[in-house]
């Protein structure tokens, strides 16, 4: 099936630096109403007032994606100013280099919360609206990481296999719906992520 992208509205998670925020000027750049969120709430400023400086129509929404309620709020904002949730990329995330006895379980459980659950949450916000909608598209980004293990990222691809593997299978259950889900596996890519 072809999908316009013009005119739709696009929620976009970690889209202060790197594929997120790439993601989100390509998006408005086509003609979509653009959705940003993350949790710098000066880069979102800037990333809105770059899309709007082109003509381009933005909303920002500071979240954790670690934070239920939060992902929540950020599709009813959505919603709310624009009336529907077309596409949703979930790109938000961290990495964890370590060996696995000496990272602590508080840190593997945030990498998890972030790159997991968070995409979790958002499906589980946008998915009532998509069906009603009888349309949408989800996109969840993983990793190269989501499908070989690699020694020191045990936390993350942990997480980014099981991003995947949720991905696959709801894929299956909303295709009747009239929704679609796709899942990115990027290689290694320059982005802040090697940062941390």
């Amino acid at each position: 099936m072809i999908r316009k992208v013009k005119g739709t509205t696009v929620v976009i998670t970690g889209a202060t630096s790197g594929i997120g925020r790439a993601t989100a000027l390509e998006f408005a750049r086509a003609g979509a109403q653009v959705v940003v969120a993350g949790r710098r709430v000066e880069r979102l400023n800037e990333l809105i007032a770059e899309i709007e400086a082109k003509g381009g129509t933005a909303l920002a929404v500071p979240t954790d994606v670690a934070e239920e309620k939060q992902v929540a709020a950020l599709i009813e904002q959505t919603i709310a100013r624009f009336g529907r949730v077309d596409t949703l990329v979930n790109n938000a995330g961290v990495a964890l280099a370590a060996k696995f006895d000496e990272q602590s379980l508080a840190d593997f459980r945030r990498v998890m919360e972030i790159n997991f659950w968070g995409a979790v949450y958002a499906c589980q916000a946008a998915v009532p609206q998509m069906k009603k909608q009888k349309s949408g598209v989800i996109i969840n980004v993983s990793s190269a990481f989501g499908k070989r293990g690699m020694p020191f990222e045990t936390a993350y691809c942990a997480s980014k296999f099981a991003l995947a593997g949720f991905s696959e299978a709801l894929r299956a259950e909303l295709l009747s719906d009239g929704i679609d889900v796709s899942t990115i596996f990027p290689g290694a890519v320059e982005t802040e992520i090697f940062e941390q």
